[in-house]
């Protein structure tokens, strides 16, 4: 045990290591406890002084740098007003994230001071955030960082940050995140009213303006997010005796539809009874010449007649994912463009545009021992779009729309893997109540709203998709999007379309839900995945082999190759 001096200068040592670098200061402490015999609580006590000692000088740098005019006039008021508001509404998540990201923790408090986040906001979370942080990070670190170390090097750190962070994040959401948002009524009516009155989309329910928010969820990188999940999926599998057990759980789709399976074949293995439910399509082949030719697209045409299909129709990639590469075709000559910029040797679909707004997600379960199977999962997808005032153009709804604003750039053009609306239409005022689509794909990649409708589950729908299901060979889990008149129409399944079929790789996607807690939505994951493992391992046990490793991680590769060149969604 040390003695009084050297337990002052050690502590004063650890006070001092934030300044310098937070993570260096937490290996500084373990090590001081492992090799010095310093007490968790003196080691603990010190370093969480430090650290929050250098949270607020960082801040009172972004407040001195505000005073100063030469810099303000870098920044418009107005930009400065908006920046403000969404920091104070995403604080508490931000500075949580800002200790995980390395580079970000010096921006974020600098900028909480710059753009005048008041210091009585910020302190507790920043109080907050630094107690876990330093306690669960030189607990790991003292219990496990040479183990981790010494077998998967730095990156280890990463790994463990993540989960004390992903666990941290959940709980202050949780029980801090709705307070705050709720002691900012103001602010958050301010940007409410900017963005328009209730939803209102043909056979959708309306969803209150106060709704359209960001989800938790949706505000992790999804590297992040996704690690608790994978480090957990890589337990199961070590535990089970198999890593790809979830592509059993849809043992007749190509890695059982977890990535890189065809989406026409996954349609195509519906019952012809069950037709009238699933929106006409034909599957294309994309030859390999450098650009279409004539007698290619003719032929293109030719299929999609003969399936009874006409234009207007939906081109879209066979290997999907998030709506990426999915556009309209008014004609032959889009056609021609559009298998121009595919893929070569890769074939996309041709399908029907049903004539509904009513998207949604429908999941399904059933367990392989099971005569029948149920409707789990219910999920309203919203598309983008902004609520004209008669004032403000489109372009100045979208940045006061909180949905909106951060994907702006899919909207205006700025990004190379959607097209945009246009300059016509960004410059555009709406009239007041006026509704603007944005875009034609509902994908929360592109800022799509989804909506837990679990509620509106019924046995009469639960039992149609059942029946679609178990016409399919050896289906038991995945998620089924459809296209629908109305929510009553779909409650009693009817008027409805299914537009593409997703494996053992799709989400009960209701728990984007903006409402949803970030806790809440881990724990359903967490179900989710168990769910898939059972699956699995029935089947294995039914005679079913796993796939190997290696056949998985190449249909990954596939996917991902052929994502990156797909022409932008619409």
């Amino acid at each position: 045990m040390l003695g009084g001096d050297s337990a002052l200068l050690s502590s004063i040592a650890l006070f001092v290591a934030p300044f310098l670098h937070e993570d260096v200061a937490v290996v500084m402490a373990a090590t001081m406890m492992h090799e010095h015999m310093v007490p968790f609580g003196v080691a603990v006590g010190a370093l969480y002084g430090g650290v929050v000692a250098s949270d607020i000088s960082l801040f009172m740098l972004g407040r001195l740098a505000r005073q100063w005019a030469w810099l303000r006039r870098f920044v418009k008021e107005d930009a400065m007003a908006r920046m403000q508001k969404r920091l104070r509404r995403n604080r508490v998540f931000a500075i949580g994230v800002a200790r995980l990201v390395p580079g970000m923790l010096f921006s974020t408090l600098v900028a909480c001071g710059w753009f005048g986040v008041p210091f009585a906001e910020f302190i507790l979370p920043a109080l907050i955030t630094s107690a876990l942080y330093t306690a669960v990070m030189v607990f790991l670190v003292f219990k496990f960082g040479g183990a981790i170390l010494g077998q998967v090097g730095a990156w280890g750190w990463y790994v463990l940050i993540g989960m004390a962070l992903v666990v941290a994040i959940s709980l202050i959401e949780r029980h801090f995140l709705r307070r705050a948002l709720a002691s900012e009524d103001d602010d958050s009516d301010d940007a409410l009213a900017a963005s328009g009155r209730d939803t209102m989309i043909d056979g959708m329910p309306p969803v209150p303006r106060s709704a359209r928010i960001v989800a938790p969820s949706e505000k992790i990188p999804p590297i992040l997010y996704y690690i608790p999940l994978g480090l957990r999926w890589i337990w199961l599998g070590l535990k089970h005796g198999s890593l790809t057990l979830p592509a059993l759980a849809d043992p007749c789709i190509e890695a059982g539809g977890l990535w890189g399976e065809s989406k026409s074949m996954c349609l195509g293995q519906i019952a012809p009874e069950f037709n009238a439910n699933v929106a006409t399509f034909v599957m294309v082949p994309r030859g390999n010449d450098a650009a279409p030719t004539d007698a290619e697209v003719a032929q293109a045409v030719s299929r999609a007649q003969a399936a009874g299909l006409a234009f207007p129709m939906i081109a879209k990639p066979d290997v999907g994912w998030q709506g990426f590469g999915v556009q309209v075709m008014n004609g032959a000559e889009d056609l021609r463009r559009y298998m121009q910029a595919y893929p070569k040797d890769a074939n996309l679909i041709l399908q029907h545009i049903v004539p509904y707004d009513g998207e949604a997600g429908v999941f399904y379960v059933r367990h392989p021992n099971e005569p029948s199977g149920r409707v789990v999962s219910l999920t309203l997808r919203y598309f983008p779009h902004v609520i004209g005032d008669g004032v403000q153009t489109v372009r100045e709804l979208i940045t006061h729309e909180p949905r909106m604003c951060h994907r702006s750039k899919l909207y205006t053009g700025g990004a190379h893997n959607h097209t945009g609306v246009g300059e016509a239409l960004m410059s555009k005022v709406p009239a007041d109540g006026e509704m603007v689509r944005l875009s034609f794909i509902g994908s929360i990649r592109v800022g799509g709203l989804y909506r837990d409708h679990r509620k509106s589950i019924t046995p009469a729908l639960s039992a149609r998709i059942d029946a679609i299901a178990r016409s399919m060979p050896e289906f038991y889990f995945g998620r089924f999007d459809v296209r629908f008149k109305s929510l009553d129409a779909l409650q009693r399944a009817e008027d409805f379309e299914i537009i593409e079929v997703n494996g053992a790789g799709a989400e009960a996607i209701h728990m984007w839900d903006p409402e949803m807690p970030l806790g809440e939505a881990y724990r359903e994951l967490i179900e989710y995945q168990d769910l898939v493992f059972q699956i699995g391992i029935a089947n294995r046990a039914r005679g079913f082999k796993p796939m190997s490793l290696r056949a998985l991680i190449d249909f990954t590769n596939k996917q991902n190759a052929l994502t990156a060149q797909y022409p932008p969604s619409i």
